[in-house]
């Protein structure tokens, strides 16, 4: 939750003029990485509550970045403080994994 709050003051702070800048990822600007978090933010939550996962190649951003991303993490971490959330296993794309060891000893 603090991480979310984090990353939540860091992309408050994204000026108007900003979100078109470069970065380092040569293909990504500001706004393609806040939308790749928003996405995966909604892929973990949907994985966590058993939903659908969110649809590709629509924009998950609309026309306010700022409370996309707070929505989603809000969505997040309520999803993540569900008790016995941790102590399951999930379906990805490497198989089912135990969320308690990936955040312990996340995978290379």
């Amino acid at each position: 939750m603090r991480t979310c709050a984090a990353v939540g003051d860091l992309i408050d702070r994204i000026g108007t003029d900003q979100w078109g800048v470069a970065t380092p990822c040569s293909e990504w600007n500001v706004r393609d990485v806040v939308a790749h978090v928003v996405v995966m933010n909604r892929v973990f939550t949907a994985l966590l509550n058993g939903g659908p996962l969110p649809e590709r190649g629509v924009n998950h951003l609309g026309d306010d970045p700022v409370t996309a991303y707070q929505e989603s993490a809000a969505q997040l971490c309520d999803a993540f403080s569900r008790p016995g959330v941790l102590e399951r296993s999930y379906p990805g794309p490497v198989g089912h994994r135990h969320r308690r060891r990936e955040i312990a000893d996340p995978p290379l």
